[in-house]
């Protein structure tokens, strides 16, 4: 700035001190020792000459106090104004920012005083201005204010790396207070006109981001959770994580993380790794992606811009995930092309609950996170493109996705409350609930923490239930009920694990409904308007899950309901009360442009309802009554295909929902689960042959689609079919899977989806004809909706040539002899399957887990195993010529007696293999790892085994004629009357090699490139044949056995 204005700004701070000026406002902090140094100063960074406890009791004052400056001057120019005003708000930031500092360890003395710490500004010309304003960063004028911070800092002895983010930070947030400041002066309008229109969006986009922080990011942790009077940033207690492998497993090697250290560490990395965080059901994902988004928001804007999704909001239809990622954006960005390679933005994209994701039938969720892995790769890659994802979900919906997820995630689980943050919760419990609000002389002697505390401590919960008071979302449940008087504990011991959750599930629906103060209708309800409120809840589940809808309207389900007495009496005294929403933890009832709608308030009680609305119509499909001397199903034969149209014509069952209806079936001991499959397997079987979509003239799966549109559910007739047809397909499976586990049941339920083999009604290209069926709602509906269920399925001899099964769950299924010529079984889950006699003769298996598996006698020729896992699974006699195997695992893998002719083993892992009689002849097995492998006997003839670790290997009698074994480890092997004619032994290590009676005519066994064949003192060389008709034979090893010197010498070297 000039000394003209900075001269008027001094005067005005003498009539300011003397109370004579209009510039005290109550905003404005006196402090003698601030105006002596601004007045002898040229410049208000003179205020840095002050100690550092002066400078912390002045508070903000430069803005405030230099906006009624300005009001007071307008001759003012734009250079003068916005020089003084960025110096203004830059100060007042470090001011804002000095408690976060380490300083206290730093000398706090007066600085010496001097020219340097009381800098003159030059004044900029008006191009310099405008760019201050539009880039403040990296402007002349932010480079010098940053210099003389940053030698502040270093005095007051800041470590470097914090005085650098220290100094990027307060620049960034002067870039973003600038102009709002100026705009507060009043003539802030008349610069804009000076601008470009690039620039005036610019402002525009930094304007519309900081509005999306304020009311999207920084609002969230202070929303009130479920009715109660405390909010989310109030109860929140930190969570751990386990780091998992990339398999998904817990990686051991590392220990439990803090969650947010772990995700502040994975940002601080140059890295091009999606960060996942999985867990179950209300461990606290999206609890945590709120408040860590608020972090962002308050410690790392603008380096890092966070932007939540909330991913059940949307849809994905294949498009690219720049396209799915600008819907949620705030405008303008929604329409700017360039929004991701601006200059200074870097957006850290929080993707919460992808298995609330709505997928467009054509896609599936493996293709969602193969996007997502290639957008982060992209961005890592591209210089302007800094920006990070994380996604979060349930570790059930990706179990079965495992080898099919992108390699670049960087995985963790979240874990329930260990025994301390269980204590860090309930204690903050207390302290917010009325309990906490209690005097000493009104509260009992035990506090409501530790008495809860005792309790979970001391409760007998079955082992796979053991986690729930772990859970947040279920210890906010049973501390609930324990203030309300509602936890019945006794019930879930000695019991088992399903019934636990059942039980506890029924609990937590009942208090919320009847005991939770307020309740929804604030007046007790009799047991029939409970039991009405829970139809109505039941069928607002299956609603939200039919229609992917987040609100339900009230009036189509007293509709629905107009049968079930009561409704509509309740329903309409609801409406009276919607002046404000009515609340509970489950739901949120509330009126919207006239209309009253039904929410849940987190996703999965809405499928939890819906399963109940499921399992009573199960219950219902097995109940008889007698009836003139006939004992009569409830649910007529004529009536049952229509009720499961009705309820499962909607879409895939997910694992989720699946797992909880099995708790409901498993609980109630009198449902007649062998009548219940006998009933759905019949079903099954018509809709197999189209008996139901034939049939004329209107067929029930037009009902049902019609019914699904009146629901804003768009589905044709072919869609609804394969979805009912799909769906019990789903549920005989989980009833098979249950007979198997039940020594009662075993025998009475076996589901063969093509039949029995061997039996006059096997079609063996049932299934294969069901899969191509289910393509008119996608290629991947079959194994995206029932493929997570066909583990131990029967499968014997079924026809399923060419199929694409990639990811489907077939561990411990029946496959003995099933025709799986060229199917897609990429990244599936085979571990222990019967595959005695398959036939996989050009199948795809790569990534595939094998583990286990029994393949023996299968056709494998041609097959793609690269990335396998086979350890354990038994090959003999299988057929792999010109099979693909490399970097398998085949660690203890049987092989005796397999055709692996012509095959790629590079780089497999072949450790304690069993391959007594193998054909290897031709195969390519350079720098796989044969440690401790029997191959005795085994026909390697033509094998290329460079670079091979043979350590230990047993080798006798082996046809190794014309193999390549240069620069091998064949330290301690048996090669014992192995036939090792023309072989390339250059480089190759056989220290304590056994080669009693070896054959070497015409073996290389050395070069001027890889080197000597390398021997010890401990390598048996009696009774080697052919040694004296080897070529290059090296003159150290020729002299050590005696050999003449007529031995062909570096013969072609």
């Amino acid at each position: 700035m000039t000394m003209q204005i900075w001269t008027l700004f001094q005067a005005e701070l003498q009539q300011l001190r003397s109370g004579a000026a209009p510039l005290i406002t109550p905003q404005i902090t006196r402090s003698d020792a601030l105006w002596n140094s601004l007045e002898q100063g040229s410049s208000l960074f003179a205020a840095l000459t002050l100690p550092i406890s002066e400078l912390l009791a002045c508070g903000q004052p430069f803005q405030p106090l230099v906006t009624v400056f300005l009001r007071q001057q307008p001759q003012v120019t734009l250079t003068q104004a916005v020089g003084l005003m960025a110096q203004a708000v830059y100060l007042d930031r470090i001011f804002a920012a000095l408690p976060l500092w380490p300083l206290e360890s730093a000398d706090l003395s007066e600085p010496e005083s001097s020219a340097e710490h009381r800098p003159t500004l030059e004044p900029l010309p008006a191009l310099d201005s405008r760019q201050v304003l539009v880039d403040f960063p990296n402007s002349e004028l932010a480079a010098r204010f940053n210099r003389h911070f940053a030698s502040w800092l270093q005095q007051n002895g800041v470590p470097p790396a914090e005085l650098r983010q220290a100094v990027s930070q307060i620049a960034q947030e002067t870039s973003s207070r600038l102009l709002p400041a100026l705009e507060a002066v009043g003539a802030s309008m008349r610069w804009l006109a000076c601008y470009h229109e690039t620039e005036l969006s610019r402002i525009e986009r930094r304007h519309s981001i900081e509005a999306y922080l304020d009311d999207q990011i920084a609002a969230r942790p202070t929303e009130l959770v479920f009715n109660e009077s405390f909010s989310l940033r109030e109860i929140y207690v930190p969570l751990q994580a386990q780091p998992l492998n990339r398999d998904g497993e817990p990686n051991l090697d590392q220990p439990p993380v803090d969650l947010a250290d772990w995700v502040r560490t994975q940002l601080s990395r140059d890295s091009a790794e999606v960060m996942l965080l999985q867990a179950g059901f209300g461990r606290g994902k999206t609890s945590f992606c709120r408040i860590f988004a608020d972090w962002v928001r308050q410690q790392e804007y603008p380096r890092w811009t966070p932007i939540l999704i909330s991913l059940q909001d949307l849809h994905w239809a294949g498009d690219s995930v720049e396209a799915f990622l600008q819907q949620a954006m705030p405008t303008p960005l929604r329409d700017d092309p360039d929004w991701l390679t601006q200059p200074q933005s870097r957006f850290l994209f929080i993707l919460d609950g992808f298995s609330e994701l709505h997928l467009e039938a054509a896609h599936s969720l493996e293709q969602f996170f193969q996007q997502v892995g290639r957008f982060q790769e992209s961005c890592a890659s591209h210089p302007g493109m800094g920006h990070r994802l994380i996604l979060t979900g349930r570790s059930l919906m990706i179990q079965n996705l495992g080898r099919l997820l992108p390699p670049n995630l960087a995985r963790v689980e979240i874990l329930p409350f260990n025994d301390a943050l269980q204590t860090q919760w309930l204690t903050q419990w207390e302290r917010l609930t009325q309990w906490g609000k209690l005097t000493q002389w009104e509260r009992p002697t035990q506090t409501e923490a530790s008495g809860l505390k005792q309790i979970l401590q001391t409760l007998d919960l079955p082992e796979s239930s053991q986690d729930l008071p772990r859970e947040p979302l279920m210890l906010y449940f049973f501390a609930a009920m324990y203030r309300d008087g509602g936890l019945k504990l006794d019930a879930l011991s000695q019991t088992s694990g399903d019934r636990a959750k059942f039980l506890l599930y029924q609990q937590i629906f009942y208090w919320a409904l009847t005991q939770q103060q307020p309740g929804l209708l604030n007046r007790a309800l009799s047991p029939a308007e409970i039991e009405t409120l829970r139809r109505l809840l039941a069928e607002a589940g299956l609603w939200t899950v039919q229609t992917g809808l987040e609100s339900v309207p009230l009036e189509s389900l007293g509709l629905r309901l107009q049968a079930v007495e009561g409704t509509g009496a309740l329903i309409a005294e609801i409406e009276t009360q919607l002046q404000q929403p009515l609340t509970n933890a489950l739901v949120t009832i509330y009126s919207c442009e006239g209309k009253s709608y039904l929410r849940f308030n987190h996703n999965s009680f809405g499928k939890l309802f819906c399963s109940r609305c499921l399992h009573e119509s199960l219950e219902d499909w097995t109940v008889s009554f007698r009836h003139r001397q006939r004992q009569e199903l409830l649910v007529s034969p004529e009536s049952l295909p229509w009720q499961i149209y009705d309820l499962l014509g909607y879409g895939g069952l997910s694992p989720e929902m699946t797992e909880y209806l099995m708790v409901l079936l498993n609980a109630n001991p009198d449902v007649d689960l062998v009548l219940l499959f006998q009933r759905l397997e019949k079903f099954y079987l018509s809709w197999a042959n189209g008996e139901f979509v034939d049939a004329p003239p209107e067929n029930l799966a037009q009902k049902a689609m019609r019914l699904l549109g009146q629901r804003s559910r768009q589905l044709g007739q072919r869609q609804v079919d394969v979805y009912a047809g799909l769906n019990a397909m789903i549920l005989l499976l989980q009833l098979y899977g249950y007979a198997l586990a039940h020594q009662s049941l075993q025998g009475q339920i076996t589901f063969h989806p093509c039949g029995r083999q061997g039996m006059p009604e096997f079609r063996p290209q049932r299934l294969l004809q069901i899969i191509g069926y289910s393509h008119c709602v996608s290629p991947h509906a079959f194994r995206v909706i029932v493929g997570p269920y066909l583990s131990s399925a029967n499968l014997s001899g079924v026809t399923l040539t060419g199929v694409n099964l990639s990811g489907v769950n077939l561990s411990n299924a029946d496959l003995r002899c099933a025709n799986l010529n060229g199917a897609n079984l990429r990244g599936a889950n085979l571990s222990r399957a019967n595959l005695v006699g398959a036939n996989l003769a050009g199948a795809d298996l790569s990534n595939a887990d094998l583990r286990g598996a029994n393949l023996i006698g299968a056709d494998l020729r041609g097959a793609d195993l690269s990335n396998a896992s086979l350890s354990g699974a038994d090959l003999s006699g299988a057929n792999l010529i010109g099979a693909s195997l490399s970097l398998a695992d085949l660690r203890d893998v049987d092989l005796s007696g397999a055709y692996l002719r012509g095959a790629s083993l590079q780089g497999a892992t072949l450790s304690r293999a069993y391959l007594i009689g193998a054909s290897l002849s031709g195969a390519n097995l350079s720098s796989a790892d044969l440690e401790q492998v029997d191959l005795s006997g085994a026909n390697l003839h033509g094998a290329n085994l460079s670079e091979v670790n043979l350590r230990g290997a047993d080798l006798s009698n082996a046809d190794l004629i014309g193999t390549d074994l240069s620069d091998s480890v064949l330290c301690g092997a048996n090669l014992q009357g192995a036939s090792l004619n023309s072989a390339e032994l250059t480089g190759a290590d056989l220290c304590g090699a056994d080669l009693d009676s070896a054959s070497f005519i015409g073996a290389d066994l050395s070069d001027q490139i890889t080197g000597d064949v390398k021997w010890s003192e401990r390598t048996r060389w009696q009774n080697v044949r052919g040694l004296d008709a080897a070529i290059n034979v090296p003159a150290a090893l020729k002299q050590q056995l005696g050999l003449p010197d007529s031995v062909p010498e570096q013969v072609g070297s």
